[in-house]
């Protein structure tokens, strides 16, 4: 293969250069991602030899509790298959476009991958609120956890 030898130095250039800013990414990433902890004399004897980590953030602590009745499994059911519905109408409307689009017949694509989307975002739809009903705990079982916890 014959390169002219502008290209030659210029892909050498090229190379120096991204090997250059690897070793400087590599070289400037020193240090430790914590602060050191000092306990106190009586806390390390207590512990032995553990190993302590300091989180310099407080960490996000979410329940999710169970829905209360078949009236509140249906609403998170009928939550969860919206999500499907609302991604897979426009989704599908795109890829009949884009499945179509060299053809003077684009918009039938389009309606017919609308159409698919429906149909499937339909079932979601139906088959959320259902899920939801079954899988549902009983009120006063969902109050009592509630309650002790």
């Amino acid at each position: 293969m014959n390169q002219p030898p502008g290209e030659k130095k210029l892909r050498r250039l090229q190379t120096n250069f991204i090997v250059g800013l690897c070793v400087l990414f590599l070289l400037s990433q020193g240090g430790c991602a914590t602060r050191p902890v000092t306990l106190a004399p009586e806390i390390q004897a207590q512990l032995g030899r553990v190993g302590v980590v300091s989180a310099q953030y407080t960490p996000a602590v979410e329940f999710e509790l169970p829905a209360k009745g078949k009236l509140g499994g249906a609403g998170r059911g009928a939550v969860r298959g919206t999500g499907p519905f609302i991604v897979l109408v426009p989704s599908f409307t795109l890829a009949g476009f884009k499945s179509a689009i060299n053809t003077p017949d684009s918009l039938v694509g389009a309606f017919v991958g609308a159409a698919v989307g429906a149909m499937v975002g339909v079932g979601y739809m139906i088959g959320g609120p259902i899920s939801g009903v079954v899988l549902a705990e009983a009120k006063e079982v969902v109050e009592e956890s509630e309650a002790q916890l």
